[in-house]
């Protein structure tokens, strides 16, 4: 637990107990319920705003905090991960990925791809993707079995990006049916067991 000094944060704290009032006896009741005495709320419901500001003000107010120091790192930690699946996305939709792989990858819709295509994918893509050479092929093989048996608990689109970053000079839709070559019907699935 620690006390809140700056005046600021003292008056926000008092008008949001207010807001919370106003919204409803819910949210009343749940005030009351963690301590909030109700004399207080009274008395804060009828001053005015400008009182706020004037006790924020002194010193001899003495608000105190406490905060789940895990959740706030793990909140930190979810809104990293999903910058870091923004970054990937669009990493994808620059390098050429199919939509079918981004459908799959990334539970996009098609609109979803469309708008995003066409935003940030400046290339042409029409008909069969260009395979690389035959020795190519084979490294890049080798490349996908290395990387499954080095992060074997990486996601399919982690170790497709680790792929591309070794062979930037295909596109994604290139690797991924260079991989797919043998198969009847290319799945992430199937690949992702691999």
């Amino acid at each position: 637990m620690f006390a809140i000094t700056c005046p600021t944060l003292k008056r926000l704290i008092l008008e949001h107990l207010v807001e919370r009032m106003e919204e409803g006896p819910d949210a009343l009741d749940e005030l009351l319920r963690t301590g909030v005495d109700p004399l207080l709320l009274d008395m804060l419901r009828q001053r005015p705003a400008r009182d706020f500001v004037n006790a924020a003000k002194v010193e001899q107010l003495v608000i105190t905090a406490n905060f789940d120091g895990r959740a706030v790192i793990a909140s930190f930690g979810r809104l990293d991960a999903i910058k870091r699946d923004n970054e990937m996305r669009e990493y994808f939709v620059i390098n050429g990925a199919p939509p079918e792989l981004l459908s799959q990858l990334f539970k996009l819709s098609v609109d979803e791809i469309r708008t995003l295509r066409s935003v940030l994918f400046k290339g042409t893509q029409s008909g069969r993707p260009k395979f690389p050479p035959v020795a190519l092929r084979e490294r890049i093989h080798n490349d996908w079995a290395r990387l499954a048996k080095e992060q074997p608990a990486a996601q399919v689109r982690e170790r497709l990006y680790q792929l591309h970053l070794l062979h930037d000079a295909w596109t994604i839709q290139s690797l991924w049916c260079t991989l797919n070559e043998f198969e009847e019907n290319p799945s992430v699935r199937r690949r992702s067991a691999r």
